[in-house]
């Protein structure tokens, strides 16, 4: 027998960096089986063509411009994430994942501020994520919290 498999039906996804890439193809996925999903990205137009894919599934759909690396930018999109997820009949966000990351090119003549924002993007969106929503998620029963890291 095979690994049980998350049940998503009816439930409510929030995903960073949703514009592209395995963002992209991880809202497509989560609408197909069933899941409403907010895409968040940096870039509020791929985040809004990436919406309009998933809404062919036939779940609600959002979007939302949010710069993942700004503590107080995702904290207020979470927030947000957390009405709009109640608007959909569900208790909430139950699954959160952490997709947005920032490629940082330079090697270690990169400048100080280029490793800063890779870090606050890549490295402390997932802390500051996690401290707003897991509580919110516990509140509601559960939840989820996926990080997407590279290789």
């Amino acid at each position: 027998p095979g690994a049980a498999l998350m049940e998503v039906r009816g439930r409510a996804a929030f995903v960073t960096g949703a514009g592209s890439g395995i963002g992209r193809a991880l809202c497509l996925a989560l609408a197909r089986a069933g899941c409403h999903v907010l895409c968040s990205d940096l870039n509020s137009e791929s985040a809004a063509t990436t919406a309009a894919s998933c809404r062919l599934s036939g779940v609600q759909v959002a979007f939302r411009a949010v710069d993942a690396g700004d503590k107080a930018a995702l904290h207020a999109a979470i927030d947000w994430g957390e009405e709009w997820a109640r608007g959909c009949g569900c208790a909430g966000v139950s699954i959160f994942v952490a997709n947005a990351g920032i490629l940082t090119l330079g090697g270690l003549d990169a400048a100080d501020e280029v490793w800063r924002r890779a870090f606050a993007v890549n490295t402390m969106q997932c802390v500051h994520a996690a401290d707003r929503i897991v509580p919110l998620m516990a509140g509601g029963g559960g939840g989820s919290f996926v990080v997407v890291a590279p290789p």
